[in-house]
């Protein structure tokens, strides 16, 4: 298992990266204001990746969070836009890669389907055949497959 350091604002933040015996790799990565070079190292060709997706920028510019809030989500030690997470796919998907997940979606200043429709943008751009999924937060993820 291997621990990397994320640019968070909340203590001891990190993503993980899970690898068996045949070389196999899992890596998990929330709370995240941008993808440092640490964490893109960490997580690059994956066979399995969960990234946050954790807001869409109009939708949480009008949402209900007080001022300060949004600014904290925004800022660089916040937490990943659907967008930024998009753009982050095409530098950590790789030939290995064949999952990926959308994680740490807002109850508030996102949807499940906006998340989806935004990584699948970026993965098709790709041309990869990874498999997309969305974590839900009320039932279990969907079974993924590498």
């Amino acid at each position: 298992m291997r621990i990397t350091s994320t640019p968070h604002d909340g203590a001891e933040s990190v993503c993980f990266v899970f690898a068996d015996g045949n070389g196999r790799r899992v890596g998990i990565a929330t709370d995240l204001g941008h993808l440092s070079n640490p964490v893109l190292e960490a997580l690059r060709d994956c066979d399995v990746l969960g990234l946050e997706a954790n807001h869409d920028e109009d939708l949480l510019r009008s949402g209900p969070y007080p001022h300060y809030l949004k600014k904290r989500i925004l800022s660089a030690v916040g937490h990943l836009s659907n967008e930024c997470a998009a753009e982050g796919l095409k530098l950590l998907v790789g030939p290995r890669t064949k999952a990926v997940a959308a994680l740490h979606v807002s109850r508030h200043n996102n949807t499940g389907a906006l998340a989806e429709r935004v990584f699948r943008e970026a993965l098709v751009e790709m041309g990869t055949r990874a498999s997309l999924s969305v974590a839900k937060h009320d039932a279990p993820t969907d079974w993924i497959r590498a």
